[in-house]
């Protein structure tokens, strides 16, 4: 298992980011108990490399609304993960992420993982303009925050209004 850093200095620009959760994950967040979002896959794909210090990240509620906003305070990422090295993570990290046994098992087969710190979460009742997921659970959008043309055409919405 190998950590990196998020991003080499200077840092860019803040991104706006869209994580898909459950609403068991969304109350956490809400209430403050979970204060780490993990993601772990098979490949390398978002948030992996794609998040930093600084960064916003708004939480849409599966098949519901964005419910939350949050900072992002800190971010470790790994590569190379065995399922030791995701059984590593579980044991120090679970108590921000707050996963159940049954999430560890899922992700127990992940070479990748990013893990987030939360920082100045608030409620939200609305959040960015975005393309279609089509099962996405991340997408990092454009900088501004303003969804693609074409989306903001389906929608009829210009940005993060």
């Amino acid at each position: 298992m190998s950590a990196s850093a998020a991003r080499p200095d200077p840092a860019p620009a803040p991104r706006t980011h869209v994580a898909v959760v459950t609403r068991a994950c969304l109350d956490a967040i809400l209430s403050g108990e979970k204060t780490i979002e993990s993601r772990l896959s098979r490949t390398r794909c978002a948030p992996f490399g794609r998040v930093s210090v600084g960064d916003s990240v708004y939480f849409k509620q599966s098949s519901g609304p964005f419910r939350a906003r949050a900072t992002v305070r800190r971010v470790k990422a790994f590569h190379g993960l065995s399922a030791a090295g995701v059984a590593r993570l579980r044991s120090l990290y679970n108590a921000g992420v707050r996963g159940s046994p049954a999430y560890w098992r899922t992700k127990r087969d992940a070479g990748f993982a990013t893990m987030i710190w939360l920082d100045e979460v608030r409620a939200v009742d609305e959040g960015p303009s975005i393309p279609a997921l089509y099962g996405r659970a991340w997408i990092v959008l454009p900088a501004g925050g303003l969804a693609t043309p074409r989306a903001a055409a389906r929608t009829g919405r210009l940005g993060a209004e």
